[in-house]
């Protein structure tokens, strides 16, 4: 397993691919996609944004790092997941970039395989 994390400009550009992970309500979810490879990529904006500074570091950055803290496990099991983090913090990230600076920055995440 590879996750990729980018808080740059531009850096939408990484991703060249796009699929779907195994629903969490599938049974044995854990199992399955910890025996599957996969590799992930969580960019800062899309291919052609900016990414933000906020609070003396990467407006991504904040986020990502709260959502990792735990901030993302949201079904509360302890376990936090790659969509769960992506599910924190693009919104965030979104809703903060256009209230602070009237600017894009969308986050992507980009996934090769099953895992």
């Amino acid at each position: 397993h590879v996750m990729f994390v980018a808080d740059a400009c531009y850096s939408g550009l990484a991703l060249s691919t796009r699929a779907v992970g195994l629903s969490p309500e599938t049974e044995t979810y854990l199992r399955q996609i910890t025996s599957k490879p996969v590799r992930l990529a969580l960019v800062a904006g899309g291919a052609g944004e900016e990414a933000n500074e906020w609070r003396g570091q990467g407006l991504f950055t904040q986020f990502f790092l709260e959502a990792v803290e735990g901030s993302a496990d949201a079904n509360r099991d302890g376990l936090i997941t790659s969509d769960e983090i992506a599910a924190y913090v693009k919104p965030q990230v979104s809703q903060t970039a256009m209230r602070e600076f009237r600017a894009k920055q969308n986050p992507q995440m980009g996934r090769r395989g099953e895992g």
